[in-house]
């Protein structure tokens, strides 16, 4: 069996959970078969305003990319059950962009069937936020390892 190769790590990436103001802070692996989502750390309650910027600010500096080092992939997905690990193939489509007058990207996923099958925790967001210097490298990465799924 061919061992899986880790590609890139996108760390601080942001869910955010529209109904409790919660903003979940994840890693996004690339890896030469799949994309995988690790939970770096707890939730808190965004707030608004310069106390609001100052709290994100200070809760994605705590994130550590370096987490689950030594641990294979599926041991990581196992460890949290907002963790997740899909084939490229499960993909319909990965779209990738910049969010309007922003700092942040944005990727968005759309499961097919077979990604659904993959993702047992149903923890596959629709979409995550990301620091935009890292766009380009994940935007060439993905479509030289997905293809056509890769939409821009």
């Amino acid at each position: 069996m061919e061992e899986e190769r880790l590609i890139l790590v996108v760390p601080k990436c942001v869910k955010k959970k529209a109904l409790s103001g919660r903003s979940e802070f994840y890693n996004l692996m690339v890896t030469d078969k799949r994309i995988v989502s690790t939970k770096t750390g707890g939730t808190f309650f965004a707030t608004r305003g310069l106390l609001g910027a100052a709290v994100q600010k200070m809760a994605k500096g705590r994130q550590d990319i370096d987490k689950f080092a030594g641990k294979e992939i599926d041991e990581i997905v196992g460890l949290d059950k907002n963790n997740w690990a899909v084939p490229f193939r499960g993909f319909d489509e990965i779209k990738l962009g910049k969010q309007i007058a922003g700092v942040h990207a944005i990727i968005r996923f759309k499961l097919n069937k077979d990604g659904k099958k993959c993702d047992t925790n149903s923890s596959v967001p629709q979409f995550l936020t990301f620091d935009k210097q890292y766009l380009n490298e994940l935007r060439t990465t993905l479509a030289d390892l997905a293809g056509n799924i890769v939409k821009t």
